[in-house]
């Protein structure tokens, strides 16, 4: 089965008036049969203001690949466009800087620069939940881009009719457009990423392996990812030549063991890891041992419980969504260049499976 490999990131800075500084993990998007109506959409969209749809809203959840289709069609239509003026602002990014805005009476020059896109870019919609100021900036900024003969792209965890905390008239403009759910990476597109993500870290593993951990896992990337260093770091510490068929069905095995946990369980145990209280993963000290504690079991909650990020995070202290995003992000870059990170994240795997 064949599976298209789409558009790489847009470089850091790039584009942009501002731009987030978050991993982005693998820099290709591999898109098979179940993403092919996203496909489409995004070829029609970097076509250009002839697209019939705007804005284009892409939505899934945490992982999907989000960020990096934004990131990659700001690329595409910075380089088919180059007389363009592209604004890339995160959802946190925009309410911040409006706040800032207001504060420091500089509206209007704010307003001006967001304004004159040919191309605004708005990555992950979320954090505006609830925040009616920042909604309706957005909305009048969305008709004054479009207005303009600009277009608007947006991420948002879910489809725009789903959005609860937001004005139904933003939700109505977001839906006006085109509103397309990434789908979960297929067998073939878990199987070019595992081959993409092995490639990268050099790590040795088998075909038949790659097979079985791609058809077994129907998990986003970063969880495939993951899946991969855990594997290569108990390569690396049995001096194992390469990752076998028999290892990934030991891990998938032990994984299936550890799905039925609670967050409670995990925290406890990254708790008494550490030589940490649960009170502190869930209070509100910013202590860099309490952080670092924290950010490893959220990400080990996320990964391993299933749990929405809301969930998580309101498990720890009633923390937002995005605040357990970033500490997920943080985690699984640092396990990508930080030994004592991956073994700590083993270890800890490993306390969970032996009570």
């Amino acid at each position: 089965m064949p599976v298209s490999a789409l558009i790489s990131p847009l470089g850091e800075g790039s584009f942009a008036l501002k731009f987030s500084r978050e991993a982005t993990g693998s820099g290709r998007f591999f898109a098979g049969p179940e993403n092919a109506l996203l496909l489409r959409a995004v070829d029609d969209f970097c076509a250009g203001p002839a697209c019939p749809y705007n804005p284009l809203v892409l939505y899934g959840p945490a992982g999907i690949g989000k960020t990096l289709l934004a990131r990659g069609i700001a690329a595409r239509v910075g380089a088919t466009q180059p007389g363009g003026c592209i604004v890339y602002l995160t959802g946190a990014d925009f309410t911040a800087e409006y706040a800032r805005a207001i504060e420091t009476r500089s509206v209007m020059a704010w307003r001006h620069a967001t304004r004159s896109a040919t191309l605004l870019v708005l990555d992950d919609v979320g954090p505006l939940a609830a925040k009616r100021p920042a909604q309706i900036e957005l909305m009048r900024t969305m008709e004054a881009v479009v207005g303009d003969g600009g277009q608007v792209l947006v991420t948002a965890p879910q489809a725009p009719g789903a959005l609860s905390e937001f004005l139904p008239a933003l939700s109505g403009r977001l839906a006006a457009g085109l509103a397309v759910g990434i789908a979960l990476p297929g067998a073939g597109a878990r199987r070019a990423v595992v081959w993409q993500l092995a490639a990268e870290r050099k790590a040795p593993i088998a075909a038949e392996a790659i097979e079985l951990l791609a058809d077994e896992l129907p998990v986003v990337v970063p969880e495939l990812s993951g899946a991969l260093h855990e594997l290569f770091a108990r390569c690396t510490s049995t001096s194992t030549q390469s990752i076998d068929r028999a290892q990934v069905r030991s891990y998938l095995s032990k994984r299936r063991a550890i799905a039925r946990l609670t967050v409670r369980e995990i925290a406890t145990c990254a708790a008494r890891q550490h030589g940490l209280r649960v009170a502190d993963l869930r209070g509100p000290s910013r202590r860099q041992t309490i952080v670092t504690a924290r950010a490893l079991a959220m990400y080990a909650a996320r990964q391993w419980t299933g749990k929405s990020l809301g969930s998580v995070g309101k498990y720890f202290g009633g923390r937002d969504h995005s605040t357990v995003l970033h500490a997920c992000r943080k985690t699984e870059t640092s396990m990508a260049t930080d030994p004592c990170v991956r073994q700590s994240v083993t270890d800890l795997r490993a306390m969970l499976q032996n009570g």
